[in-house]
C-alpha cells in the first residue's frame, strides 16, 4: 500500500512516498504532478517496490510536467545491483 505525506520544505511542496507503488498509486501521484503549478518535489526514499505499470505511468507524467520537478531518493545504480529485501 502506498503512503503519501505532503510537507512544505523551504517554501516548496514535497510529497514523501512510502510503501509499494502500484498502478493505482502511480496514477494518483501522476495526477498530482499534472496539477502542480510550480516547484514540486517527490521523495521516493521510503518506496519499497514499484510495479512496472506504475513506473510507466509515473515516467510519462514526469516527462509531460511543464514545471520544475525535483525527484529524490532514487538509487542511481543499475537495478541488477540494487539489493532486494
Amino acid at each position: 500500500m502506498l503512503q503519501m505525506l505532503p510537507t512544505i520544505e523551504d517554501g516548496h511542496l514535497v510529497l514523501h512516498l512510502g510503501g509499494d507503488l502500484d498502478s493505482e498509486g502511480a496514477a494518483a501521484v501522476a495526477r498530482l504532478i499534472g496539477q502542480s503549478m510550480g516547484d514540486f518535489a517527490i521523495d521516493f526514499t521510503d518506496v519499497h517496490r514499484v510495479e512496472d505499470s506504475g513506473f510507466t505511468v509515473l515516467s510519462r507524467a514526469m516527462r509531460r510536467c511543464p514545471y520544475k520537478l525535483v525527484v529524490r531518493g532514487l538509487d542511481e545504480r543499475p537495478l541488477a545491483e540494487v539489493p532486494h529485501p
